[in-house]
C-alpha cells in the first residue's frame, strides 16, 4: 500500500471517528436534557417540555457548529493527502518531501520538499472562491483571507530555515501558499506575493521543478538536509 493510500485511509479513519464523536456529544446533551427536566419536576410537564424544547434548539446549533468545524477538518486534511501525492511525484526527479513537520513551540508545518532546486515549506489551504492581489495582501471578495496564510507560509518557511541552520545546514528555504481545490480561482498561474509564492496545486510541480534553478543543491545535501527534517516529523500524519 503506497503513501498516498495510507494517509486516505487514515484521514477517513479519524473522519468516521470524529463523527461518532459529534453524534455521542449530541445524544449527551439530550439525555443530559431528559435528566435535567425530570429531576426538576417529574410532574411539571410544561418545565420538562420547555427543558426538551431548549435542549433541541441547543442539540441543532452544536450540530450545526460541530458538523461545520468537522467538515473544514476533513477537507483541510484530504487537501493535505492531494498536495503530499503530488509532491510524491517529484521523488523520481530527485526530489524529497516530508509532510507535517512538527517544530516545538511553533505548531505543524504542512510539507517541506527539497531536491536540486532547493528547499520548499509548503502551507496547504483548502479554500474557494475568486483570490485577488491587493497590495502585498491576498483578497477573497475584496476582504483580507482568513487567518493571514500568506504570513503563516512566510513565517513557517523561515522556521524551516532557522531550523536547518541550526544544524549546520545553511540554505535559503522559500516559501509557497498552495490551494487544494480547483474551485479557488487564481487570476495567475504562480505569483510572488509578499515572499511568498501561491500557486494552486496543479501547477506545484512546474513551480517546484523549475529547471533555471536546479543545481541548487546535489544530492549529497538533499540526503543530508531530509534526513534532519524527518527527525521532527509528526509520526501521526505520515
Amino acid at each position: 500500500m503506497n503513501d498516498k493510500t495510507n494517509r486516505k485511509n487514515r484521514g477517513d479513519y479519524y473522519e468516521l471517528h470524529l463523527r461518532r464523536l459529534a453524534l455521542l456529544a449530541i445524544a449527551f446533551l439530550v439525555a443530559l436534557g431528559i435528566l435535567a427536566g425530570l429531576s426538576i419536576g417529574l410532574k411539571n410537564y410544561w418545565v420538562l417540555a420547555a427543558t426538551l424544547v431548549f435542549e433541541v434548539i441547543g442539540c441543532v446549533l452544536t450540530d450545526r457548529y460541530l458538523i461545520s468545524k468537522l467538515n473544514n477538518l476533513f477537507k483541510g486534511m484530504r487537501g493535505e493527502v492531494k498536495v503530499s501525492a503530488v509532491l510524491q511525484t517529484l521523488h523520481w526527479h530527485g526530489f524529497r518531501s516530508v509532510n507535517g513537520i512538527n517544530i516545538p513551540g511553533h505548531g505543524n508545518i504542512d510539507h517541506v520538499i527539497v531536491g536540486p532546486t532547493g528547499v520548499w515549506a509548503i502551507e496547504t489551504k483548502h479554500r474557494v472562491g475568486t483570490f485577488e492581489v491587493t497590495g502585498d495582501r491576498l483578497t477573497r471578495f475584496g476582504k483580507p483571507c482568513l487567518g493571514e496564510p500568506l504570513k503563516q507560509a512566510y513565517a513557517e518557511a523561515r522556521r524551516v530555515q532557522d531550523l536547518l541552520a541550526s544544524k549546520g545546514i545553511l540554505v535559503q528555504v522559500r516559501a509557497v501558499l498552495c490551494f487544494s481545490t480547483d474551485d479557488a480561482q487564481l487570476p495567475f498561474d504562480n505569483k510572488m506575493i509578499a515572499g511568498v509564492q501561491v500557486v494552486g496545486y496543479r501547477l506545484l510541480t512546474k513551480l517546484v521543478d523549475d529547471s533555471g534553478l536546479y543545481g541548487q543543491l546535489d544530492q549529497k545535501q538533499i540526503e543530508a538536509i531530509h534526513k534532519e527534517l524527518l527527525a521532527f516529523q509528526d509520526k501521526t500524519l505520515d
